[in-house]
């Protein structure tokens, strides 16, 4: 009895082995001919060569470094994505993220927004002008 248990134990471990090992030819079979099928005769110098996207020179931002930046706590910020007026956070796992040139956009934007045009020069002048007559009588 206890030959038999053995014989099936070895039997079913080199079926798995062997399918294992089935597996993983198919699988580096089906990977090198995507690469043939999927590669191009010739490359052009410019492809490898090109830079990566802005997206990914671009650093994130995590939620403590907005609310410096911002100057705003948490909760404000989340108040003013859900209106539509900060741009909205992406999800880099368990933590909200969000790319500086985002946050920089939205801070030009608001102090764009909040500068005061420059006052006229002739009410100055007549500022000025009343300030002296003043200081004259």
């Amino acid at each position: 009895m206890q030959r038999d248990e053995t014989h099936y134990i070895e039997r079913s471990r080199m079926e798995r082995n062997s399918s294992r090992s089935a597996k993983t030819h198919r699988r580096s079979s089906l990977k090198s001919s995507l690469l043939t099928a999927s590669a191009p005769a010739t490359k052009a110098p410019a492809e490898t060569t090109a830079a990566p996207p802005p997206v990914l020179n671009d650093p994130l931002m995590y939620l403590p470094e907005v609310e410096k930046a911002v100057r705003k706590s948490g909760t404000t910020i989340w108040r003013m994505e859900a209106v539509g007026k900060f741009p909205r956070r992406h999800k880099h796992g368990r933590n909200a993220v969000w790319f500086r040139s985002e946050i920089i956009a939205y801070l030009e934007a608001v102090r764009a927004e909040t500068q005061a045009p420059p006052a006229p020069e002739k009410a100055n002048q007549a500022r000025r002008e009343a300030a002296a007559q003043r200081r004259a009588a």
